[in-house]
């Protein structure tokens, strides 16, 4: 008796197979690739190039520990000018005022607000899934 085709499984394994690694592939992609998680903090422009942050504790940990930030999506160099100390006491919490010197557009003038994103932490992509699934 003949064989059709439809009677052979041949294919069907070696779709299986192939399915298999690629998932292994995909789930090796997502433990050994990391991201960044990123700190956003509000600023205010003192004067050309010059911008005023005020951080708690951590953040100023954060600040110290980069020399990048990210500026209206692109990233800049920034140097530390000036650490005012404890500019206001709120409960337990300090604030301290922070002056640093990062190139700034040209649209921005004195006194405007500006947000400036800080590399944090790496993280796995599977555990930022954990953390979305878990609900933090």
């Amino acid at each position: 008796m003949k064989i059709k085709t439809y009677e052979k499984i041949v294919l069907i394994k070696l779709l299986i197979i192939g399915i298999f690694i690629l998932e292994l592939v995909f789930f090796y992609l997502l433990y050994s690739h990391k991201e960044f998680n990123y700190k956003k903090i509000d600023g205010i422009i003192v004067k050309d190039n010059v911008v005023a942050l005020v951080l708690t504790k951590e953040d100023k940990k954060i600040l110290y520990k980069n020399s990048n930030l990210i500026m209206n999506d692109k990233i800049r160099k920034y140097t530390i000018l000036e650490d005012e100390g404890v500019f206001i006491k709120k409960g337990n919490k300090k604030y301290y005022e922070v002056l640093i010197k990062t190139k700034t557009d040209k649209k921005y003038k004195t006194s405007d607000s500006i947000q400036v994103n800080l590399k944090d932490n790496k993280y796995r992509i599977i555990e930022m899934f954990k953390l979305i699934w878990g609900g933090v």
